[in-house]
């Protein structure tokens, strides 16, 4: 099993605050654009494997690496690594700001640096190792030479401890060799000499004669010498005594001259001193109250200006309050019409209600009477049967069948008439509903008008709310900026003042290449500008020149006048000099990320671009450009607008007061029409929901229809069968088939009557029932709906209430700003004031200053005249005390050289010893010291040296025998390391090869490589790399195209860089600035690798094939300062790559 990264752990690593990722051991993804943390994750990783190198982390300073460079907190990362037996180890480093130090933890334990090494090199079979590939790093080896092939080889397999090893022991070599070269001439030197002293023999008595001789010659010499040195003597005594006299009359000058030099010396420095006092101390003490009171009013300035944006945004709130009182009571008036509306309703339903009550309690009446009138009947019928039977005739019964025909046919046409009333009203309910339904049709397009229409004015709104919040947020950041200047407007003056000096000393010099400086130059809409101003303070007042020749003239100039300026070089942005005066500056400055939304929404359509071309494309056709990669603006009519007008950003406070004036009347006027809006869409609102319950009213009126026609229509049937069966009545009565029993079937005819009409009323009953319930369902949602107004209206009246409640209190405290405002204002008067008193005691301060200057300096100029004079006379005094130095040396020496001449008289013993040929003398004391000193040499150091050097003889003997014993060890000892050398390396390198074919054959089915050493006899030869792809011809590397030889690259880094399976590869963006084809190749290669290390990758979105190689990806968003991490899983990365 291949050690792996299982775990990491980020805490306050640059944007990372509290980051945890969970790797596999294979290809791990981490997706997300620039700027947002991912190659931090990489670093952190990095970090934690022990790495101390500052320009891999990108950082100067450890601090740097900390969370918003804060001191208050500790950055640490933790690793949790598995070995290759499957164990979890925990390595965690943590750095403390406050302290400036590093502390290593293995496994909750504290370690040192070395041990914590040492540990993670135990973790696989040749420890855990990693390659960090950062970006670019394959696109600069992409011309790698054979020789630089050969050389990553070496640096992967480690030969570089075999050439260490290799190079010492040359080196110990080279060092025996030169001590064996100067051992074997010392040795011969003493050789010689040995030889020499052993042929050498000493005559003593000759030695005694001439030591005799000698001794005579020397003590007469010694007494000429004698005689001739006190002459001299006594020559040079004289000269000194008169260089003495002379330095007695010169010290007596320079005393005087010390001493009035000293009284001047403290008038000057009492006057010195009453300078200084005024200078530092009164002079301090002035300045210093100014400098309070220049604060406080500044103070009061920014308090006051703070005051009146507070007054300017209660009036504001106040009159939104005010349209808000308006608007709900418009809104209560809408709704008391509409209450007024369900009122009516209520009432016609309440109406219809007791309708069908008074028609429900007449069907009642009218069944009770009918029940009455059955029994009446029956009991009759019964009577007049048991009657009729004794008392019948013809009589009667002709009476009888004439009245019966007679009520049957009056009955009969008041049927027909009753059927004609129903139709009639059956026509006329089927009219009145067809009118009802057309109506509600017509109403139903309305609603889809007006419901458009609202839809429209809803996105209209939210659109006007979003700019108004977008406006907002501007004006906040324009007040903070009026605030930062009024606060800070000394600091932000005296910045530009000092650029400003040091501009026009350099155009006084006539420097050439010197353009101008940023702030005053540009231009474009105020909201970005200040924007940008509060990102980029430093560069606001920087001077623009050409090139870096004249940036360091204006730097020297810069540092002459002793102040700080910042300096932009034109080259370095690659804009053209004369383009300045014409064009917009703003192209210089570089835009943040976060601004481009901000951006499109101020200056409206704006093409994203991310490349050269597409910005031309643009520009050429007249629009606005946003560089997505480095995110600068850019604009074709020279600068960006706002309203097609060209606003300059000023560096005054009242000017900036005075836009922010015109722009809170832009952000009113706009909020008016979105009141407008508002009002419209309430309108609309109200409209639209007075049809929805005129259609609700049309649809219970149709309901109440379809009851009474359905009434009629079986009334309708019920008159149709009875007219059927008095029309049979009728025609039986013709053809005079009645008998007795004619009499009993008007009785019948009566009893089915009563029992028909009986049926139909309690029908009826039940339909008037339904309906009653229907209408109170009916009454009941109506009241519901009267109550909810009424709640909502009271709701409404009570935040009248509260608006009115808050009107009150914000103009109490506007009244209150106002009196504060009134009061800063006497206040500063004060303060300026007191500064105008204080700036003409500083000046008749000055003016005292200047006396006292005047005449220390008067003081000093005497004072260096006495100086001059005294620095002349020391001068002569020196050079005669020079000369008597130089005497009394002479005189020393003279003294000398008797003394040792009367020590050689001494010496001889011989008394006072006359010559008389001194030149005898010379020559013949020369040749008997000449004999004498060859003998005395001879004698006295012949057999001591001789033992001398007999000794370091047999020394050097053996010292070179075992120098040449050492040099044959250290040959032995090369000769093994080049073989171990020469093992290591045809290992490794047949290792890479095969790893490199495994991956070539894997990505390029069907191609070949062809690897190998220019000399196979030679392993410090180069390595040859040829390819020959599918149906091309074999080349070499050199000679392949750009993406291809990208590919083979990667390849040749990850063979090199995997010959122990123990490493995990850091790919930070090696997919970047590489087209789409080379992008797909570099995937292949790297999911081929997968099998043999795990590999951590950072890519960028829209690199679909990089991502979708992956087997773990993690998302990377940077929110409010710090980056986030999510993980997502594959299956969705598809399903998103597909669409």
């Amino acid at each position: 099993m291949k050690p792996y990264l299982k775990k990491v752990e980020i805490k306050n690593y640059k944007t990372h605050r509290n980051t945890r990722i969970v790797f596999t051991d294979g290809i791990n993804s981490i997706v997300g654009p620039n700027g947002v943390g991912k190659s931090n994750i990489i670093e952190a990783i990095i970090f934690a494997l022990g790495e101390r190198s500052l320009k891999t982390f990108r950082a100067s300073s450890y601090n740097d690496l900390v969370y918003n460079n804060r001191k208050d907190i500790d950055l640490s990362v933790t690793l949790y690594i598995v070995d290759k037996d499957g164990n979890e180890h925990k390595f965690k480093r943590v750095y403390s700001p406050k302290k400036g130090g590093h502390k290593y933890r293995y496994n909750g334990k504290r370690v040192s640096r070395g041990s914590y090494i040492i540990n993670l090199m135990k973790l696989g079979g040749e420890g855990f190792k990693y390659v960090y590939i950062q970006q670019g790093d394959i696109l600069n080896k992409a011309n790698a030479t054979p020789r630089d092939i050969k050389n990553l080889v070496d640096d992967a397999l480690g030969l570089k401890q075999y050439e260490e090893k290799r190079n010492e022991a040359l080196k110990k070599l080279e060092d025996a060799e030169i001590r064996l070269r100067t051992l074997e001439e010392k040795y011969s030197t003493v050789q010689k000499f040995i030889r020499e002293y052993l042929k050498e023999m000493i005559d003593y008595h000759t030695l005694e004669n001439l030591n005799y001789l000698k001794r005579y010659l020397e003590s007469g010499h010694a007494r000429l010498k004698r005689e001739e040195l006190n002459e001299k003597l006594k020559g040079i005594s004289d000269k000194r005594d008169i260089i003495l006299e002379k330095l007695k009359k010169i010290e007596e000058r320079l005393s005087i001259i010390e001493e009035r030099h000293n009284k001047i010396s403290m008038l000057a420095s009492d006057t010195d001193n009453k300078l200084s006092k005024l200078e530092t101390e009164e002079y301090r003490r002035i300045n210093s109250l100014i400098e309070v009171e220049r604060r406080q009013r500044d103070k009061i300035k920014s308090d006051i200006v703070e005051k009146a944006v507070e007054s300017k945004h209660l009036k504001i709130t106040i009159s939104e309050l005010k349209n808000q009182i308006n608007s709900v009571r418009k809104e209560i008036i809408n709704d008391k019409e509409q209450i007024t509306r369900l009122l009516e309703l209520l009432k016609n339903l309440n109406r219809d209600r007791r309708g069908l009550n008074r028609r429900f309690n007449t069907y009642k009446v009218e069944l009770e009477k009918i029940e009455n009138e059955h029994d009446k009947i029956k009991n009759e019928w019964t009577k007049q049967l048991e009657d009729t039977v004794d008392k019948l005739n013809y009589e009667a019964q002709r009476l009888a069948e004439r009245i019966y025909i007679k009520e049957r046919k009056e009955e009969l046409k008041r049927i027909e008439d009753r059927e004609r009333y129903i139709t009639d009203s059956i026509k006329k309910l089927e009219k009145r509903k067809q009118e009802i339904l057309d109506r509600i049709n017509t109403i139903k397009k309305d609603i889809a008008g007006l419901k458009s229409g609202i839809d429209r004015l809803k996105r209209t709104t939210s659109i006007m709310k979003r700019e108004l919040s977008d406006a907002e947020k501007l004006l906040r950041k324009l007040d903070t900026i009026i605030s930062r200047l009024s606060s800070e407007r000394k600091v932000v003056n005296e910045y530009s003042i000092e650029a400003k000096i040091v501009y026009e000393a350099v155009r006084s010099m006539e420097i050439k290449g010197v353009v101008g400086i940023l702030g005053d130059m540009v231009k474009g809409p105020t909201e970005t500008l200040s924007l940008i101003r509060d990102i980029y303070p430093r560069i606001w007042y920087s001077i623009i020149v050409k090139d870096d020749e004249t940036a360091q003239k204006v730097l020297e100039v810069a540092k002459e006048l002793k102040k700080k300026v910042s300096i932009l070089i034109l080259k370095r942005f690659e804009v053209k000099s004369e383009d300045i005066p014409g064009n917009s500056v703003l192209k210089l400055l570089k835009y943040p990320r976060e601004l481009s939304n901000l951006m499109i929404r101020l200056f409206g359509k704006m093409v994203v671009a991310s490349s050269s071309e597409e910005i031309n494309q643009a520009l050429s056709k007249g629009l606005m450009v946003i560089n997505i990669i480095d995110h600068y603006a850019i604009s074709p009519i020279e600068l960006l607008h706002t309203s097609k007008k060209k606003v300059y950003i000023p560096s005054n406070l009242d000017k900036l007061v005075n836009i922010r004036k015109r722009f809170v009347k832009m952000i009113e006027r706009r909020r008016g029409e979105y009141n407008t809006k508002l009002r419209e869409l309430e309108k609309l609102n109200i409209r639209y929901r007075d049809l929805i319950s005129r259609v609700s009213l049309l649809r219970n009126s149709i309901e109440f229809i379809n009851i009474q026609l359905k009434y009629f229509r079986e009334f309708e049937r019920t008159l149709e069968n009875k007219r059927k069966r008095i029309l049979n009545i009728l025609k039986e009565k013709k053809r005079g088939k009645s008998d007795i029993l004619i009499d009993s079937s008007e009785y019948i005819v009566k009893i089915s009557n009563l029992e028909d009409k009986r049926r139909e009323i309690r029908e009826s009953l039940e339909r008037i029932e339904e309906d009653l319930r229907n209408l109170d369902n009916e009454i009941m949602r109506v009241s519901s709906m009267i109550d909810a107004y009424k709640r909502v209206n009271q709701d409404r009246k009570n935040r009248i209430r509260e608006y009115k409640e808050n009107i009150k209190r914000l103009k109490e405290r506007n009244e209150m700003i106002k009196r504060e405002i009134m009061d800063k204002t006497k206040l500063l008067k004060e303060t300026e004031s007191r500064i105008r008193k204080y700036s003409d005691e500083l000046l008749n301060l000055e003016n005292v200053i200047k006396k006292y200057r005047n005449k220390l300096n008067k003081l000093r100029k005497l004072l260096d005249k006495l100086r001059e004079k005294e620095r002349k006379y020391e001068n002569i005094r020196k050079k005669y005390e020079r000369i008597e130095l130089k005497l009394r040396y002479k005189i020393k020496i003279l003294k000398e050289r008797i003394n040792k001449v009367q020590e050689i008289i001494d010496r001889a013993g011989l008394g006072e010893v006359k010559l008389t040929d001194l030149e005898s003398y010379d020559k013949i004391y020369n040749d008997i010291l000449s004999e004498y000193g060859t003998y005395l040499d001879a004698s006295r150091h012949a057999e001591e040296r001789y033992y001398d050097h007999i000794d370091n003889y047999k020394m050097f003997s053996l010292r070179r025998k075992e120098l040449y014993r050492e040099k044959e060890e250290i040959l032995k000892f090369i000769s093994e390391i080049d073989k171990e050398r020469e093992r290591v390396f045809m290992e490794g390198f047949n290792k890479f090869k095969n790893r490199f074919n495994e991956l070539f054959k894997e990505v390029f089915p069907g191609s070949k490589a062809y690897i190998e050493l220019e000399d196979p006899e030679n392993i410090d030869s180069d390595i040859l790399v040829y390819i020959e792809f599918k149906d091309k011809p074999k080349l070499p590397l050199s000679a392949l195209s750009g993406g291809e030889k990208t590919a083979i690259i990667l390849m040749l880094l990850l063979s090199i860089y995997s010959i122990g399976e123990d490493t995990v590869f850091l790919l930070d963006e090696v997919d970047a600035h590489l087209d789409i084809r080379n992008i797909e190749n570099m995937s292949k290669v790297i999911r081929a690798q997968k099998k043999y290390n795990q590999i951590i990758l950072v890519t960028l979105p829209g690199h679909d094939s990089m991502i979708s190689i992956a087997d773990h990806i993690i998302a990377v968003a940077y929110r409010n300062g710090v980056s986030k991490v999510f993980t997502l899983s594959k299956e969705y990365m598809e399903r998103m790559i597909r669409e």
